[in-house]
């Protein structure tokens, strides 16, 4: 156990002396899923260190878990940020939506419910510490879709800090739709510190984000990297 937690040191400390001046680590879950994260907020992931100008980001050598973020997304997520669109009142968590007909798929970092009217997709897409306070908070993805218009998604970002909760209030950074192909952001709060969205509508942008940018990047200084707890 004791040699298990050095080598886990050691890797950290290799990895941190390639991470670039100032950035933060990422645990990315999917880097498919994390780089749509960052197309999308780019601002607010590079002012908050978590990507460089070059679309880098750096990760630990090894994931530091959880295994389980998928079964605890289910029964513990408030779907509070969503129930107007879910039309749904009273659930305490999204499996207090289910009905003895549908369906769920549980993963370690991802759960998908196929209700009558929904289809909902939950995913922790990384782990990283957004809040600047040294501990590991989760953003995660939740993707709803009425099974009457899969081609019109409805798309969350959230922002969890308190993972240990018994009930994860989630933060919304973001929330867009799409329509006919475009991108439309409904609320924009992720440069705003947890003060009143903004509304903004663009149009989906050029960059393909099914592809990950790269997350190499090699001879910086390890005394200037961000403090976390994914780099402690």
């Amino acid at each position: 156990m004791k040699k298990l937690h050095l080598l886990m040191v050691l890797f950290t400390v290799l990895l941190t002396a390639c991470a670039s001046r100032d950035m933060r680590m990422v645990d990315a879950k999917d880097d498919a899923a994390f780089a749509a994260m960052y197309l999308a907020m780019k601002p607010a992931m590079q002012e908050r260190h978590l990507v460089d100008k070059k679309g880098n980001w750096y990760e630990p050598l090894m994931s530091m878990g959880p295994e389980d973020a998928g079964i605890r997304l289910l029964d513990s997520l408030s779907p509070e940020f969503c129930r107007a669109e879910l039309n749904e009142e009273g659930a305490r968590s999204f499996r207090d939506m289910l009905m003895p007909h549908d369906k769920v798929t549980v993963g370690p970092v991802s759960a998908t419910l196929r209700m009558q009217a929904h289809t909902v997709r939950l995913q922790l897409t990384a782990v990283a510490d957004w809040s600047g306070n040294g501990k590991d908070d989760w953003l995660v993805t939740c993707r709803t879709v009425k099974n009457s218009a899969p081609e019109e998604p409805h798309e969350y970002f959230l922002l969890i800090t308190d993972t240990e909760a018994a009930v994860l209030h989630p933060y919304v950074l973001m929330e867009r739709r799409h329509l006919y192909g475009r991108a439309v952001i409904v609320r924009d709060n992720s440069l705003s510190n947890y003060l009143a969205p903004s509304m903004v509508e663009i149009e989906q942008g050029e960059a393909d984000v099914t592809l990950a940018p790269t997350k190499k990047e090699h001879g910086f200084d390890k005394s200037t990297l961000k403090s976390s707890s994914l780099s402690n």
